[in-house]
Parts: structure tokens; sequence; C-alpha cells
């Protein structure tokens, strides 16, 4: 079987999550978090963070989900140097830890405190 591209992935990971949460209620683990997305505002808009991670993987020459994975951290720093607010920053880790269904805190980064 061939590498899957991450685009790809993440766009379906996404929408997968979409079409189970869309309409149920919300039932929340122990990190007050849920493996779903429930609201259509907010699979647009990790999408579409999904989407700039997957862009700077291309410019990386990162095309298949494993390598990706190793690059998360790598990303966060990027748009920190690039000087997204922090909200940014968080709502993009946010977005690929769920695409990818795990914690934000399996990628090692700690995202800067939003005020």
């Amino acid at each position: 079987m061939g590498k899957i591209k991450v685009r790809k992935f993440l766009k379906d990971s996404l929408y997968n999550k979409y079409q189970k949460g869309h309409g149920q209620p919300k039932d929340k683990d122990i990190h007050n978090a849920t493996p779903y997305i429930h609201s259509h505002t907010t699979y647009k808009t990790y999408l579409a963070q999904c989407n700039h991670f997957a862009d700077w993987l291309t410019t990386q020459g990162i095309k298949d989900k494993e390598e990706a994975f190793n690059h998360v951290k790598e990303y966060m720093n990027y748009q920190e140097d690039e000087g997204k607010s922090a909200w940014t920053i968080y709502t993009s880790l946010c977005a690929i830890s769920k695409a990818y269904g795990v914690p934000t805190e399996v990628f090692g980064y700690k995202p800067p405190k939003r005020e």
C-alpha cells in the first residue's frame, strides 16, 4: 500500500469526525474533549488550519501522514516565528491533533499563553 498523502488524510479525518459528531450531544471525556466535531464552524476552522499545515509541509517536501506527524512541533515553532497569535497557534495545534486523533501533548509542543 502506498503512502497516504497528508492533505487527503487531514481532510478525510476531519470530515469523518464531523459526520459522526454533527447533531450529536457532546460526550466529553476527562480532558474535557470529545473525539468528534459537533459544529460546522469548528469543522471549517479546523479544515482551514489543517490546509495551512499541509501547505507548509509541501514547501518542506513532506507528503505522507506519518512523516508529517513528526513535524508538527516544527510547524508550531514556524507559526510563532511568523508572528501568529497565541490563539491561532493553539487552534492550529488543536485542529491537527483532532485530525490525528491524539491529545495535543503528544506533539511535545507547549503553545504560548493565550491572553
